[in-house]
């Protein structure tokens, strides 16, 4: 294996460092073979390595298309990681998925916390207040429902925030696509 080669698989590999292990070597084997295809075909190697363009763009789109093929309703150390690798897919990205991230999540949490301080306040909690339009308090027998309709309007921000995020996932990750070899 020449050092060109072999420095940009060790550039390459290194990049895919957060994707599980065989999923990296995968990666690695078919970048291999594609030089390896390249050559046989009577390509140079600088030429084939030209064409693929830079190693860190490359583990980029790799990095993508694993993302968009995973399950979205996975672990949350795996919501984090897809979460940390858009928001470096572009200065666009570094703003709109953090955004997103944040009302998806913020949201949601209020959403599941919300119909709790309604079923508390109806039992008597006096320092949870609830109000119309700022001014007119909730009466205290409709604490849960006043509570349960606002809930499901934070969770229908939330889902619709959601929806939008994994979109623009989805997009971001065809944009790398079109950077793989044979895809």
């Amino acid at each position: 294996m020449s050092w060109n080669r072999e420095t940009y698989l060790n550039a390459f590999g290194e990049r895919l460092r957060h994707l599980p292990e065989e999923e990296r070597l995968d990666a690695i084997r078919e970048i291999d073979s594609t030089i390896f295809d390249g050559i046989s075909d009577g390509l140079s190697e600088a030429a084939i390595l030209n064409r693929l363009g830079d190693p860190v763009r490359l583990a980029k789109a790799y990095q993508s298309d694993y993302f968009l093929q995973r399950e979205w309703k996975s672990p949350l150390r795996n919501i984090w990681l897809m979460i940390s690798f858009y928001s470096t897919t572009g200065l666009l990205s570094a703003m709109v998925v953090p955004l997103l991230a944040t009302i998806t999540y913020g949201f949601g949490f209020c959403a599941a916390v919300t119909p709790l301080a309604g079923l508390l306040r109806t039992f008597g909690v006096n320092w949870i207040s609830m109000s119309l339009a700022g001014e007119n308090d909730v009466p205290a027998i409709w604490s849960l429902p006043y509570a349960l309709v606002v809930a499901l309007f934070l969770g229908a921000i939330a889902y619709g925030t959601r929806k939008l995020l994994h979109r623009y996932f989805r997009f971001v990750s065809r944009q790398h696509r079109k950077l793989l070899p044979n895809k």
